[in-house]
């Protein structure tokens, strides 16, 4: 009597414990295009044992716990490498802006709000601009008198000024650290210290959550650690940082702080403070004590920060190339003696942004003041500007070339390295989903297989049942 009760006993916790194996394959399949989300199956143990006249028998199974299939490891990686790859992407966005700014191809289409003046014989690009004014003064040697040829030398200085400023114009709004007032640059990175701040008050608060489960069953609160994970790799994506394991399932989240130093910005459930730009720099503004500076060195807030300083080393080179132009041309133009005709560029403004004439059409001079007439001399050594290898870099077209090549090359090689490290991202992924993702084919063929289980511990109660009943049956007669 006592067997068949004990049969009936196990028969019971096995639908039991295949039930809730059953529910579980649901959530998976539920879930199946959730990235957040890893997969999770029952982890059966013993129910215990009793000694009977036959020996010790086994009172069956139950679920005991609920498994996460995460590999802690695995995870870390793909934070990294999520952190490495915004680190690139970030920078690609602005370098390719950069790069728009001061190549060829800017000032092509006449008429639109980019393009510096709707005459359409005026060339397309710096590059052509700076041979177009030189072979104005050519075309002004050849023929010192005619208006229309000093007509066209200043149409074509104007072109190349306002050419030169708009792209110093463009690149500062993409430059540090000396931004322009609206500085894309100096907005994002506002903009992404502040979704810091609201990531980590929402991993403040899953913390709490799975402290609270787990401080009497640690390891169970597995949806809110997969909450948790989306978060910390979302986070990720915008600064590197460190984790530390802390009680009851909860963790803590530090940076460093560019010294050999960390900074702690999560301990437990309480953030401690607010992260935000100074200038080029980020900093953390503890509820208590000094305000602390942080460096990253991988994640978009980083990648805002290297892009920029790259920017502003393209402003340094135009600047430089424009200080050459108008040094070299006041000088060839200026023969500074007696009758020096004064600067054709003002001397004063040496940099991109405010480089500019002061010749006018009707007092640019082909030769010094008080020459014979039809002289050319003073044209001809402007031109000749054109071929002097001691410009700065190379003669002028060569000297602005090679800035323009030196951002290509800097936008090449860095989505060059972007393709690799995202490749890399999407094996780390991969490799997680083989290990953690859930797989509609296996979770089905589980699901077969618990079905089987469960009609098989249902048929044995059905069995049992029928010889309760006749065995109760016997005794009634």
């Amino acid at each position: 009597m006592s067997g068949l009760f004990s049969s009936l006993y196990t028969s019971t916790n096995a639908l039991r414990a295949h039930s809730a194996a059953l529910d579980i394959i649901g959530r998976n399949m539920a879930n199946v295009n959730n990235p957040a989300y890893a997969r999770q199956r029952i982890v059966y143990g013993d129910k215990g044992s009793v000694d009977t006249p036959l020996g010790s028998q086994s009172l069956g199974v139950e679920p005991v716990a609920i498994q996460q299939m995460r590999d802690r490891l695995i995870d870390n990686q793909v934070r990294e490498e999520a952190a490495n790859t915004e680190l690139l992407n970030s920078q690609v966005t602005y370098l390719r802006q950069a790069q728009t700014a001061i190549g060829q191809g800017l000032f092509g289409a006449a008429g639109d709000v980019d393009t510096i003046g709707s005459n359409p014989e005026l060339p397309a690009g710096i590059s052509a601009s700076i041979d177009a004014f030189f072979n104005a003064w050519q075309s002004f040697a050849t023929k010192p008198s005619d208006s229309v040829n000093k007509q066209q030398l200043i149409a074509n200085t104007d072109d190349l000024i306002n050419k030169i400023q708009l792209a110093d114009r463009r690149l500062a709004d993409i430059a540090l650290p000396a931004p322009a007032v609206g500085n894309t640059i100096t907005g994002q990175m506002d903009e992404g210290a502040r979704q810091v701040n609201g990531i980590l008050t929402t991993l403040s608060e899953l913390n709490r959550q799975i402290g609270r489960v787990e401080i009497v069953n640690p390891g169970t609160a597995v949806d809110l650690r997969d909450q948790r994970q989306a978060k910390l790799e979302e986070l990720g994506k915008y600064i590197d940082y460190t984790t530390v394991q802390q009680t009851s399932g909860q963790i803590g989240i530090s940076v460093s702080d560019g010294l050999g130093g960390t900074v702690a910005l999560l301990d437990l459930s309480v953030v401690n403070g607010t992260l935000a730009r100074n200038g080029s720099n980020y900093e953390w503004t503890p509820t208590t004590g000094p305000v602390q500076a942080v460096a990253f060195a991988a994640g978009s807030l980083a990648g805002y920060q290297q892009v920029g300083a790259t920017v502003q080393g393209y402003r340094d080179q135009l600047d430089d190339f424009v200080n050459a132009l108008v040094t070299q041309v006041n000088d060839a133009y200026d023969n500074s003696g007696a009758n020096a005709n004064g600067d054709f560029f003002n001397g004063a403004n040496l940099t991109a942004g405010t480089i500019s004439r002061t010749a006018t059409a009707a007092n640019v001079v082909a030769t010094a003041t008080g020459g014979p007439s039809g002289a050319n001399d003073r044209a001809l050594a402007v031109a000749a500007v054109a071929r002097d290898t001691g410009f700065f870099n190379g003669t002028p077209s060569q000297s602005f070339t090679r800035i323009v090549t030196q951002v290509g090359q800097d936008v090449s090689n860095t989505e060059a390295r972007y393709d690799d490290q995202k490749a890399l991202g999407d094996l780390l992924l991969t490799q997680r989903d083989s290990y953690g993702g859930v797989s509609l084919d296996e979770e089905a063929a589980d699901m077969m297989r618990l079905q089987r289980a469960y009609q098989s511990s249902a048929k044995m109660m059905a069995v049992l049942d029928e010889l309760l009943s006749e065995v109760i049956n016997t005794l009634a007669r």
